[in-house]
């Protein structure tokens, strides 16, 4: 599980965004609530990537737009998703993730994904999912 807060632009009022896993189904929620209220749990988007997830979701911005992308990691892939849910792209490794995706900024407004896997392979990826270098540990 994994959340970020949000606010709605319009009214300008504070919401949660969660994001919850069950074996390949990624769903996003978003929780609306003061510390008297009721909350309101409302679906905005599911998705089933299709692979075992191994780890909860990494949420950054990705490509330096101001806009959150979620980083999962499958059995031996990773998935980048839109704050919306669709896919943007899948990334291949040699064994099974042993690491959540960390994102590291960089000055030029593009992210550095790295994670490791089963095999001993340290990758370090970029904001569009391709290899930027790998490492055997």
């Amino acid at each position: 599980m994994n959340s970020f807060r949000a606010i709605e632009e319009r009214s300008g009022s504070h919401h949660w965004l969660r994001f919850y896993f069950l074996f390949s189904l990624v769903c996003a929620f978003s929780i609306e609530a003061g510390f008297s209220e009721q909350v309101s749990l409302t679906p905005l988007w599911t998705v089933n990537t299709k692979t075992f997830l191994e780890s909860a979701p990494t949420v950054a911005d990705l490509d330096g737009d101001g806009v959150d992308e979620i980083l999962v990691a499958g059995r031996e892939e990773m998935i980048a998703l839109s704050g919306s849910g669709e896919e943007l792209w899948r990334w291949r490794t040699r064994g099974r993730f042993m690491t959540y995706p960390a994102v590291l900024r960089t000055r030029d407004s593009e992210s550095l994904i790295y994670a490791a896997d089963t095999s001993k392979l340290l990758s370090c990826l970029n904001s569009k999912g391709e290899e930027v270098w790998t490492a055997d540990l």
